[in-house]
């Protein structure tokens, strides 16, 4: 399963890493929206897109970039806690708040997919249900 990140900190490298090992998952990081956008036209639609929101990158400004990416691909969005910035409602994109912790993301990240059906008892589904906004 092909899955795209844009992490410009890289701050979840390491979970997502550990559960593309457990899952199967070609992940691919990016820095930019720019970037993000460059990449789904290279290699097309990835089966998962995971966002890491931080300044100076906002809701609004990502809701308005991922509005006219090409392909229906879930997103999560993982904002800051206690953000006043407010997430635009989008299809197929779940905006949650990020743990603060390494082993609360993993573990979250990991109880997210498997509620929203894209994995399933350590295998990836690919084709599974989409998650709705």
């Amino acid at each position: 399963m092909n899955v795209l990140i844009l992490d410009e900190t890289l701050e979840l490298s390491a979970p997502v890493r550990g559960l593309a090992t457990l899952y199967g998952w070609e992940p691919h990081f990016v820095g930019s929206l720019h970037e993000l956008e460059m990449a789904i036209r290279a290699h097309g639609r990835p089966a998962l897109v995971i966002v890491n929101l931080q300044a100076p990158l906002t809701a609004w400004e990502l809701g308005q970039r991922l509005h006219g990416l090409e392909g229906d691909s879930p997103v999560v969005v993982l904002g800051p806690r206690d953000s006043a910035d407010a997430p635009p409602p989008l299809p197929g994109v779940q905006w949650l708040e990020r743990p603060a912790e390494e082993a609360e993301l993993t573990a979250a990240l990991g109880g997210w997919l498997v509620a929203w059906g894209l994995v399933v008892g350590g295998r990836d589904r690919a084709a599974g249900p989409r998650p709705t906004g």
